[in-house]
């Protein structure tokens, strides 16, 4: 253990001194959460989220039992990152082993239902079978990038919890949170939405019934996104790099990925000087069925539907406003939705940013 934390300290020293200029990461605006996002939670969400990464199991359906692959992926993570207890001075050494009755007391403590199947062979690499238990070989976990994860929104009937969270992976000590990393230090990975069982007798507080993970991001290293200048409708922005350049008349940029599924636009139209609530009015008439969103104090407002996204900014100063919609496949919607709260975060009119 102590060689461990040694080598995660002169690698946190080595990310931290190379991207000690880089700014803060953006993350996804919280929406509606109704509980409290403690570290317990946290902690159970991203063991449970980083296992199914690390086994590649991308969905666990609710009134399935947990599969071996994900319960040994929970057990090797959670001894790996301290977040499962365990008192074994063997993992000093990198190593653990846990008999029968630990297992089954650390699959309660993380999983809803069922149990872990004790068949003649472990499924993952880390592990060696015994009759009476299993044995934790934690080294090559050393390679491997953390999974964190960053909820955004959460519903509780009293019983149950659906969260939705975005992922990102980095190289750093375990539990870190997104906005506490440097931008260039981290990756996002893909959105998952979980459902809990609330459990108050359990050490984290709530059980996981359930989970899926999206289809891996398409651009999630936003670091290395592409910075846009329009001189003659003076603005700028931050756009994803999986995009190129489709038309170039300044008064309308478009976008587009390689396939032509997404395209971002961003139009500028003329209009009486901060007119914020006429472009709000006559958007309005056709915004049926949108998710409206106003941030008056900014001077715009966002609509999101499927497969839509649509921002209008209108500055204070200029006979012009700003329109910018994104189109996306709708099974990206989480995706690109979380692609379209940075571009908007980094649209800046001269002398007006947006905010």
């Amino acid at each position: 253990m102590k060689k461990r934390l040694l080598a995660l300290l002169m690698a946190a020293c080595l990310i931290l001194s190379a991207s000690s200029a880089a700014l803060a990461a953006p993350t996804r605006d919280i929406q509606r959460t109704e509980i409290t996002l403690d570290l317990n939670l946290t902690t159970l969400v991203e063991l449970a989220l980083g296992a199914a990464v690390l086994q590649d199991v991308p969905v666990l359906q609710e009134e399935e039992d947990p599969s071996r692959a994900l319960v040994e992926g929970v057990l090797t993570l959670g001894l790996f990152n301290l977040s499962l207890p365990y008192g074994g001075e063997d993992l000093l050494e990198g190593r653990a082993a846990l008999s029968k009755a630990a297992i089954a007391e650390y699959y309660a403590m993380v999983f809803t239902r069922g149990e872990y199947q004790h068949g003649e062979a472990a499924l993952s690499p880390c592990i060696s079978w015994r009759a009476d238990g299993l044995d934790f070989e934690l080294s090559p976990l050393m390679e491997n990038p953390s999974v964190g994860a960053h909820i955004y929104a959460a519903a509780f009937d009293g019983e149950t919890v659906h969260l939705s969270c975005d992922l990102f992976t980095y190289y750093d000590e375990y539990g870190q949170r997104a906005e506490n990393l440097p931008e260039d230090a981290l990756t996002w990975l893909c959105n998952a939405q979980v459902t809990l069982k609330y459990a108050p007798e359990m050490p984290f507080g709530y059980t996981i019934s359930g989970y899926a993970l999206s289809d891996t991001y398409l651009n999630g290293m936003t670091y290395d996104w592409q910075f846009i200048e329009n001189t003659e409708f003076e603005y700028s922005v931050l756009i994803p790099s999986i995009l190129g350049l489709a038309e170039d008349a300044p008064a309308c940029m478009v976008w587009q990925t390689a396939d032509g599924e997404a395209t971002l636009t961003i139009q500028a139209l003329e209009t009486t000087a901060g007119d914020y609530d006429a472009v709000l009015q006559n958007f309005r008439k056709d915004a049926a069925g949108l998710q409206l969103t106003e941030a008056r104090d900014f001077s715009y407002f966002f609509a999101v539907g499927e497969g839509l996204y649509e921002l209008h900014l209108v500055p204070q100063d200029v006979n012009w406003h700003y329109v910018l919609t994104l189109q996306f496949p709708p099974e990206r919607q989480a995706e690109f939705t979380l692609y379209a709260e940075f571009i908007c975060n980094s649209l800046t009119a001269w002398g007006a940013a947006n905010g």
